[in-house]
């Protein structure tokens, strides 16, 4: 019954509204060039800047219409329903009687929501990763080399998949390995190595698709003038020295613990060490740190043991994307919650706070999320009007002045990077998307008035 009603609750966010991103738009292109016959382009450039497999996941509805959204939005309920029951299996596995709980709580935050309802890959990352995950722990289990040997080739299978939507996944061999150590280590049988070594050769094969696809964008160019990058464009940005850049990552990934965790607390975050939210955040990660060396202490789990490299790997990166880069390992980090908690009272806590986090993933949703994407929404025809005004045009277009989302449907629609740049940098645009009441520039006349907007044109064009 937990089930069906936690599936209602994703199903009711099942909509056609786009809720854009630069991300999401990117993931889009490349899913139109697939399902059109052009390979894996972004914005008509060969590097994509993100591994292909959430876009490869969504391209066929791109043979369903132009604006597939509400097909998308389906495909993520089906991923969504997947994760659920991937969550309860895994959790299973080490709390039994909690399994049911801690799935409730991974599928109701409302940074799940918030990923859920956009056309991002981390829906899809982590329900490769649990299955993943779930196939690992099967090798374990196996009664036998031959079942044995089927785990771990579904297991490589998956994680290639899983390292095809964001390369992190190749983690999960990492995690794969050191609880098969760990294993080895507590039975004192030197021969169980020999099942789990095979299944890491397969898995080492499946991991080399992050390398694969890293050698592919380097390959590629820049791509975009600069604007489509690598996460290892980043890393090696000799622009960002490294020490900053790490003590940086580790204050966004330690504040991050907090705002999954703690409800109601998702977009509370300072910009330096010395704010009140670090200084709450800060214990809480330690808390933590130590439910979850309880909880590899108890059941040496692939997914556990890659949970330090995921977060080490994103400090190192020392980017901010809200809640986006440990929202994956989610499930990892109520499995420490619940190792942390005395056993008696860990079941009234969790619910307690299964229900303080459904009541802010409702509130944000109805509040904020359903009037900002039904805004974003009528805004359609002034951007299908302003595309064919577009469509064709040579020179450099930029936008000024206009809503994000907006201004991303406009990229969708035309399928090109156009710039968002403020009124006193467009003096070398050739055409410029901006609101009537602003002055219009010397040497540029009204070509299309749509709606609140209106598109100009340098006179020579």
């Amino acid at each position: 019954m937990t089930f069906v009603l936690l599936a209602l609750l994703l199903a009711a966010q099942v909509s056609p509204w786009w809720m854009p991103t630069p991300d999401a738009a990117m993931f889009l292109s490349v899913a139109r060039s697939v399902a059109g016959g052009d390979g894996l382009r972004a914005f008509g450039e060969a590097r994509l800047g993100h591994p292909p497999g959430y876009a490869l996941l969504i391209a066929p509805a791109f043979w369903l219409g132009e604006r597939p959204f509400l097909a998308i939005a389906i495909l993520h309920w089906i991923l969504a329903v997947l994760l659920m029951i991937g969550v309860h299996r895994w959790a299973r596995r080490f709390a039994p009687e909690g399994a049911l709980l801690l799935a409730a709580l991974v599928m109701v935050n409302v940074s799940l929501w918030i990923h859920f309802r956009r056309t991002l890959a981390e829906l899809a990352f982590m329900t490769g990763s649990v299955w993943t995950v779930e196939a690992m722990n099967r090798v374990f289990s196996a009664r036998g080399r031959p079942e044995a040997a089927r785990s771990g080739v579904a297991a490589a299978l998956l994680l290639a998949v899983t390292t095809l939507v964001r390369e992190t996944g190749v983690l999960l061999a990492v995690g794969f390995v050191i609880a098969a150590a760990v294993r080895a280590t507590r039975s004192g049988a030197t021969n169980r190595w020999r099942v789990p070594a095979a299944a890491i050769v397969l898995l080492a094969v499946g991991s080399a698709v992050a390398v694969t696809f890293t050698m592919r964008e380097r390959a590629t160019g820049v791509g975009l003038q600069g604007v489509v990058g690598t996460h290892l464009d980043g890393l090696l940005d000799p622009r960002i020295p490294l020490g900053p850049r790490v003590a940086e990552g580790l204050r966004l990934r330690t504040s991050e613990v907090g705002r999954l965790l703690v409800p109601g607390m998702f977009k509370a975050y300072g910009d330096r060490w010395f704010d009140w939210n670090t200084a709450l955040y800060v214990p809480l990660a330690m808390l933590i740190a130590a439910g979850w060396w309880r909880l590899v202490r108890c059941w040496p789990d692939p997914w556990a043991f890659a949970l330090p490299f995921h977060f080490a790997a994103y400090s190192v990166w020392g980017f901010d994307a809200g809640t986006r880069y440990l929202l994956p390992v989610l499930p990892v980090l109520w499995a420490a919650v619940w190792f942390l908690l005395p056993r008696r009272p860990r079941v009234p806590i969790l619910s307690a706070l299964l229900t303080a986090h459904v009541a802010v993933s409702i509130g944000y949703t109805l509040t904020r999320e359903i009037p900002r994407a039904r805004a974003c929404d009528r805004d359609w025809p002034a951007v299908d009007r302003l595309a064919e005004g577009l469509r064709g045009a040579e020179g450099r277009i930029v936008l000024s002045d206009l809503p994000e989302c907006t201004g991303l449907m406009l990229v969708f629609a035309l399928d090109r990077h156009v710039p968002a740049t403020s009124p006193d940098r467009r003096r070398d645009a050739d055409w410029i998307v901006d609101r009537p009441e602003a002055p219009i520039p010397p040497g540029f006349v009204m070509r299309e008035r749509a709606g609140a907007y209106r598109l100009l044109a340098r006179q020579s064009f």
